[in-house]
């Protein structure tokens, strides 16, 4: 749970808190799993979707299904609710390694190292598993 009095508060899939509006311009404040606070650098210099990596034109035309044209708006969203949006809007399931590439594009605009999209596979596994469980 987020339990910092900050104007505007997001959880993103890993449990960090974030705060976009209270952090510097190029940085996120974050809450890790043992409650400490973090900062992140986020990417300010990202213009063009093509410029993260894993992103190509296929990915880029589902962003903009999802009304994401802008680099910097993947910041603090859900990869798991995009991609049941894009399956929504589509009207089709798409493959779950999906899911991968929407992670790798989110959790690099956040700051984090660019990574392979497979190398979210196990988490996506694991999430994915855990949500089958409470079924």
């Amino acid at each position: 749970m987020c339990n910092l009095s900050l104007e505007r508060m997001q959880i993103n899939p890993m449990g960090f808190c974030i705060s976009l509006l209270t952090a510097p311009l190029n940085s996120a404040l974050a809450l890790d799993q043992h409650g400490d606070i973090t900062q992140m650098t986020v990417r300010t210099n990202i213009y063009k979707m093509n410029e993260i990596p894993n992103v190509g034109p296929a990915i880029t035309k589902d962003f903009a299904l999802l009304n994401i044209f802008n680099p910097s708006e993947l910041i603090g969203k859900d990869p798991y609710k995009m991609y049941y949006e894009l399956c929504q809007a589509t009207g089709a399931k798409h493959d779950p390694c999906v899911i991968d590439v929407f992670i790798s594009a989110v959790r690099f605009m956040e700051g984090e190292p660019s990574r392979k999209w497979w190398y979210y596979t196990p988490e996506r596994k694991r999430k994915l598993s855990q949500k089958r469980s409470y079924r």
